[in-house]
């Protein structure tokens, strides 16, 4: 029997997590059925439980820590780092992080379903105490992180001072959180104007 190979687990992984997150934006967290999942998939329920034991949990578990884990990372790495990205550069940068994506416009598609997939844990979220604490946990940490970074953005004087960094932080958060929500709504929305008109308002 050939050695199964570390580069075909993840690919197995991945279109796995594909096919789930397709199933979650469509129909929600709640609604979609394993069943479901592994149709999409296109694969054997045992392959799918072998690497998703715990079915849809597991599956909702590593999407949340896929979509956020690079954004975290990333933050983390500009608030210690001496080279800081402008407000603009890491608002941007920071959405598409969290979209897995390189470009808005080639990848809207995609974002209006990573926006669709994000309403959807929103939802799901209260009745699953799982689900809410991880994305409590992650909302948490983002702030963290970007408290640090937006006082390094007011020592340079790029961004107000009339304003505490968690205030500001807290600002960011919910324009990020319309953005999302006017994207899983209209499916369209032009992302860079909206992120320009924000840093203007938090401008020095």
């Amino acid at each position: 029997m050939p050695k199964v190979t570390q580069a075909h687990r993840d690919r197995q992984m991945r279109k796995i997590l594909t096919a789930a997150e397709e199933c979650f934006a469509e129909d929600g967290f709640h609604n979609a059925s394993m069943d479901q999942i592994i149709k999409t998939a296109n694969m054997s329920s045992s392959t799918v439980y072998r690497y998703f034991p715990n079915g849809k949990e597991s599956l909702i578990e590593t999407i949340s820590h896929s979509r956020f884990d690079p954004l975290i990372s990333a933050i983390s790495t500009w608030g210690t780092s001496k080279k800081t990205p402008t407000l603009s550069e890491a608002l941007k940068t920071g959405l598409q992080s969290l979209w897995a994506c390189d470009d808005f416009d080639s990848s809207a598609a995609a974002i209006v379903r990573s926006a669709r997939l994000a309403i959807g844990a929103w939802a799901e979220a209260p009745r699953d105490r799982k689900l809410q604490e991880n994305f409590i946990s992650h909302i948490g940490r983002v702030d963290e992180e970007l408290q640090q970074l937006i006082g390094k953005w007011q020592d340079n004087g790029t961004v107000t001072r009339r304003l505490t960094p968690l205030e500001i932080s807290q600002i960011i958060r919910s324009n990020v959180m319309g953005i999302i929500a006017e994207l899983a709504i209209h499916g369209e929305m032009n992302i860079e104007t909206h992120l320009q008109r924000l840093c203007k308002l938090l401008s020095e």
